[in-house]
């Protein structure tokens, strides 16, 4: 990804456009070896992410990795959770396809029920099989939280909130620019959206305000010949 990225921010096409990663929409394919049988197994990025995390952790005395069922790895769901980063909606919805769908369980759940909750622990399903060596997994449908009704939430929570978030995208401005002293918009753009995506999704016009209040108390300057270049004021 990052070599993509380097490549990408190079074009003379995208001087002014911003790279975003959404692995909550790819793919990816692994291939596992079970005790009986190997299978090629195509599921969604964050559901191999959580797969990999099972991947054999020590080698045996010629240096090949050990058979992961051999270590016979657990986690639990708040190790998933801290290893991950993956947003809880979405992790949820990854473990149920993945350790609780009836046909394709590639971990296992204890205690086995429907519901994902804390303390909940996984490992590899060292019987899982399939009458097919390439094996599809679809990602479950889970209701989505319920957003708050309005009035819900006093107004000035909400502006608690929002405060919250200006203070957070400021000081990951400053914090950027001061390591990386000279940035061009779209760049700097795409690092904030980065710090920050575990907490929130800042908006793009939001972190343009940000910007235009740290310039407008000299935090920041534009460059003089390039107006979408910044350069940090110690």
């Amino acid at each position: 990804m990052k070599t993509f990225e380097e490549f990408w921010l190079t074009g003379k096409r995208n001087d002014n456009k911003a790279l975003f990663w959404y692995p909550k929409f790819g793919q990816m394919d692994l291939r596992i070896t079970y005790p009986t049988k190997t299978y090629d197994i195509n599921l969604s990025t964050y559901g191999g992410i959580i797969m990999m995390l099972f991947a054999p952790q020590s080698t045996d005395s010629d240096g090949d990795p050990v058979l992961a069922f051999g270590e016979n790895r657990e986690l639990t769901y708040e190790e998933i959770v801290e290893l991950t980063r993956i947003p809880e909606f979405d992790l949820k919805r990854q473990l149920r396809s993945i350790a609780v769908a009836p046909r394709l369980r590639l971990l296992v759940k204890l205690p086995m029920s429907k519901d994902i909750n804390p303390g909940d622990k996984f490992k590899l399903n060292s019987k899982f099989k399939s009458p097919s060596t390439k094996v599809k997994v679809l990602t479950v449908k889970l209701d989505a939280p319920k957003p708050a009704e309005k009035g819900d939430e006093p107004d000035e929570v909400q502006a608690g909130i929002d405060e919250g978030r200006k203070h957070l995208i400021n000081a990951a401005i400053v914090r950027t620019m001061k390591l990386r002293q000279t940035l061009k918009h779209n760049e700097l753009i795409e690092e904030i959206i980065k710090q920050l995506q575990n907490r929130f999704l800042p908006p793009m016009v939001h972190i343009k305000q940000r910007i235009e209040d740290l310039i407008e108390k000299e935090y920041l300057r534009r460059d003089p010949d390039t107006p979408n270049v910044y350069h940090y004021i110690a």
